[in-house]
């Protein structure tokens, strides 16, 4: 017998209610998320924030934003991403 229609008719046995996720893993995922935000707002970052992104081209393009001296730098390529961050330590 077809492994697909096996599996379709077992899952058509199973109570209407029992695919969706129980109260009990929203709430911890909810905890979760709540406890992570909370970290997040308590504990100051003094590091460098770095995103990624794709430029027109479709080459990945680096942004910084140094906190500490509030200098930021878009649109840089990974080796002057690079640059940029030692230049911090310096």
């Amino acid at each position: 017998m077809n492994t697909k229609l096996t599996q379709y008719k077992e899952l058509e046995l199973l109570p209407r209610n029992s695919l969706h996720p129980s109260l009990r893993t929203k709430f911890a995922r909810w905890l979760r998320q709540l406890g992570a935000q909370l970290v997040k707002a308590l504990v100051p970052s003094n590091g460098p924030r770095i995103t990624l992104r794709s430029g027109p081209n479709g080459k990945l393009l680096f942004d910084g934003y140094d906190p500490v001296t509030t200098q930021r730098i878009r649109g840089a390529s990974e080796t002057e991403m690079r640059i940029w961050l030692e230049q911090r330590y310096q």
